[in-house]
């Protein structure tokens, strides 16, 4: 008889707009396999809101337009959810991630209450999962997370970052001043248009022990039967050399 796989714990990080349980609902596949493997899931909602005119002015700025077009795939999905949250907000200037101490307090209260064998993180939070990953590997570049001196908590044993980016953020540049060595699976969309390539692989770029995959769609976590069996399976065995479920690209990337 096979031995078991041991239970992992995953700190799940939602994308912009999104809240936990929003984040929850559109993984609800890749959730019910994890659940078959014994894999727990824990999805955290950032600490702010964010107003329907705030995803408005967001959208027109990624577009580059100052027209609402209620057709737009992508303003349908910032508008869908009610409850919308995120990890910062950016200075004017966008050289400042506003609240970004929060929402590491945030990350923080739910490291203290229970071990966590990974982070899971997608767009927005997929650049806070990395920063995350960094300060357990060196908390004391983010002291808050020292308790009398010691880690609140052991490195993470992987990271996951669907269309992640780097952040520009002094906090973030400080954390993130070299690369992290958790081992980590970049995923990102070759037609990604609301976080292209350049930045996802400024990302890439500062992870040490990567996993990177191209796919062809957009700004989503790619849910088909093989893919989620390719998730679960990294998350239980943490090999950065398993099949992909797509043709890789490698030579487009790095």
């Amino acid at each position: 008889m096979p031995t078991p796989m041991p239970r992992k714990r995953v700190l799940m990080l939602h994308g912009w707009t999104k809240n936990g349980q929003a984040f929850k609902d559109s993984l609800e596949p890749f959730c019910r396999e994890c659940e078959t493997r014994g894999i727990e899931l824990v999805f955290v909602d950032a600490p702010h809101g964010v107003s329907v005119e705030g995803r408005m002015q967001a959208w027109k700025t990624a577009r580059r337009t100052t027209q609402h077009d209620p057709d737009d795939p992508w303003l349908k999905e910032l508008l869908s959810v009610s409850d919308s949250r995120t990890w910062w907000d950016y200075s004017k200037e966008g050289t400042v991630a506003l609240g970004l101490d929060d929402s590491m307090n945030t990350v923080k209260k739910a490291l203290e209450k229970q071990r966590f064998d990974g982070v899971f993180g997608f767009s927005q939070g997929a650049a806070a999962a990395a920063i995350v990953a960094s300060i357990l590997e060196r908390p004391s570049m983010y002291p808050s997370f020292l308790c009398d001196g010691k880690p609140i908590h052991p490195p993470l044993q992987f990271c996951v970052c669907i269309s992640g980016f780097r952040l520009i953020d002094p906090v973030a540049s400080r954390v993130l001043t070299t690369s992290f060595q958790t081992p980590a699976l970049h995923i990102a969309g070759r037609l990604d248009d609301v976080v292209p390539m350049p930045r996802s692989r400024a990302l890439m770029d500062l992870s040490e022990r990567k996993r990177v995959i191209i796919h062809d769609d957009g700004h989503v976590v790619p849910l088909t039967a093989p893919w989620i069996a390719f998730y679960c399976d990294f998350i239980q065995k943490v090999s950065l050399d398993a099949p992909a479920p797509v043709q890789e690209t490698r030579p487009a990337l790095l």
